[in-house]
C-alpha cells in the first residue's frame, strides 16, 4: 500500500501554535518529534484483556503495535485537558483482523471518539466506515480485513463540519455544529479504538494494529501531553451471576443476587443511580469466596423516585466487573418495559409482579426462555442466541404484554 500522509498545519496566533504529534510504533512507544512519549501503563506480561500479547512487550524490531477488544489510546494530559481547539487534523494507519458481520468480533468497531458516555464516533460496521448518525458519503468507505487502510479526520470549524479520508481519498462528510466530534470541552480527551468502556455496557471492538499515528492539534507549548495505551474493559472474573433481582417494600428496596464460582473474590458494591448512567456506592458488602451457590440481600431503605441498580463485583487482586442494570420505580403504577435495546449479552425487565411468567421467543413464536418473576427487576441472559429480532412477553395476570428485542 501506498503511504499517504495527509497533514494539515493551521493558522496560529496569539501564543497558540500548530504542534504535530506523530507515531511509528518501530518497538517503542516514543513520538518521532519533541512532542509526549506514550506510556505503558501496564506490566509486560500480564494478563489483563489479553495484554501479554502486545507488541511493546515483544523483544526484537517490531513497525506495529497490536492491540486486543477493549485497548486503546486515550491522548490527555494530566488534568484531563486536551490543547486541542475545534480544528484538526489526525491520520491513523491501522486495520482489523476481522470486520464485523463477517465474523468476530459482534457489534460495531470504533475506531475514534471524543466522548466515550455516548455513541458519537467513527466506527467500522460491515465492512464500511462511517459516522453514528449518518453522514454524506462522497468517496470510497469501504475497508478489508486484516489490511492496512489509512484514515484521515479533518474537522473544520469555521463550517462545522469532520471529513473522512481514505487512502488519501475524500470518503464522507459530517456537519457536526454540536462539537461531538471534536475536544470543545476542557475534559474531553481523544480515545482510539475503544468502544463503550462505559462499566454498564459490553466492549465491543475486536483485535487489530496501528502502524502509524498522527495528530495536528493547536496546542499550549508549556503543557505537556499525556498518550496512554492501556486495557479499558472490565476483567472477567470467574464468579458468574446467576440472578440479580430488586422489589419495592413499602419505602424502601429490596435487592437480592445469587452467585456461583467465587474463586478469589473480594465483595460486592451497590451501587445506585437516577439516570442508568452515573452511579454512586450505597453499601459494600463481603463475598463467601467458595464456589457453591451464595445467596446475597440488601435493602436499601432511601431510595430515589426512580432508581437503578449495579453491583461491582471486585477480585481479590482489585479487577472487577458489574452486573447488568436493574431498573426501580417507588413513584406510580408498574410499567413492563425492557431494556437495554438493542442488547449484547443481557436485558432488564421492569415493572413485572411477584409469581407472574416472563417468555422470551424467536420471532416466529418459537418458546427460547421462560422464568418465573422474584421481584419488580428481573436481569435476563440472552448471550447464547444468535443476532436478530426477539420477543419479550409479560403475562401479568389478566393481559398478556409483548416487547420487541434486538439482540446485537
Amino acid at each position: 500500500m501506498k503511504k499517504f500522509y495527509f497533514l494539515l498545519f493551521l493558522f496560529v496566533s496569539g501564543g497558540l501554535f500548530a504542534q504535530t504529534y506523530e507515531y511509528r510504533f518501530n518497538n517503542n512507544l516514543n513520538e518521532q518529534g519533541s512532542g509526549p512519549a506514550l506510556v505503558d501503563t501496564l506490566t509486560c506480561g500480564a494478563s489483563v484483556a489479553g495484554y501479554s500479547s502486545q507488541t511493546v512487550c515483544s523483544a526484537g524490531s517490531r513497525t506495529v503495535l497490536d492491540f486486543n477488544a477493549g485497548e486503546g489510546l486515550v491522548f490527555e494530559n494530566d488534568g484531563g485537558f486536551i490543547p486541542v481547539l475545534p480544528s484538526y487534523t489526525i491520520n491513523m494507519l491501522i486495520k482489523f483482523n476481522s470486520l464485523v458481520g463477517t465474523g468476530n468480533p459482534t457489534g460495531a468497531q470504533r475506531i475514534i471518539t471524543f466522548d466515550t458516555s455516548s455513541d458519537n464516533g467513527i466506527y467500522e460496521y460491515n465492512g464500511g466506515v462511517g459516522f453514528f448518525g449518518g453522514s454524506d458519503t462522497v468517496g470510497p468507505y469501504t475497508v478489508t480485513a486484516n489490511t492496512y487502510f489509512l484514515i484521515s479526520i479533518v474537522r473544520n470549524n469555521a463550517i462545522d463540519s469532520v471529513y473522512t479520508y481514505l487512502n488519501g481519498v475524500l470518503s464522507q462528510k459530517h456537519y457536526d455544529p454540536f462539537g461531538l466530534y471534536g475536544p470543545l470541552l476542557p475534559n474531553n480527551a481523544i480515545f482510539f479504538f475503544v468502544d463503550d468502556f462505559r462499566s454498564a455496557y459490553t466492549c465491543e471492538n475486536g483485535p487489530g494494529s496501528i502502524s502509524y499515528l498522527s495528530i495536528t492539534p493547536y496546542a499550549f507549548s508549556d503543557i505537556q501531553v499525556d498518550s496512554t495505551w492501556k486495557a479499558q474493559c472490565p476483567i472477567v472474573l470467574p464468579l458468574q451471576l446467576l440472578q440479580f433481582q430488586g422489589s419495592k417494600h413499602n419505602n424502601a428496596v429490596d435487592l437480592s443476587w445469587t452467585t456461583t464460582q467465587e474463586i478469589n473474590t473480594s465483595y460486592f458494591d451497590v451501587e445506585r443511580g437516577s439516570d442508568g448512567i452515573h452511579f454512586n456506592k450505597i453499601a459494600t458488602l463481603p463475598t463467601n469466596n467458595t464456589p457453591s451457590v451464595n445467596n446475597y440481600y440488601y435493602t436499601d431503605q432511601n431510595p430515589l423516585s426512580t432508581n437503578f441498580y449495579r453491583l461491582k463485583m471486585v477480585d481479590i487482586d482489585g479487577s472487577f466487573k458489574y452486573s447488568s442494570v436493574l431498573k426501580i420505580n417507588l413513584d406510580g403504577a408498574l410499567k413492563f418495559d425492557v431494556f437495554p435495546n438493542p442488547a449484547n449479552s443481557s436485558i432488564t425487565v421492569s415493572g413485572i409482579s411477584e409469581n407472574q411468567i416472563v417468555k422470551l421467543l424467536s420471532s416466529d413464536g418459537k418458546l427460547l426462555l421462560q422464568k418465573r418473576v422474584s421481584g419488580e427487576s428481573m436481569t435476563m441472559d440472552i448471550s447464547k442466541y444468535s443476532p436478530g429480532l426477539y420477543i419479550l412477553q409479560y403475562f401479568d395476570g389478566t393481559s398478556l404484554q409483548s416487547r420487541k428485542i434486538i439482540k446485537q
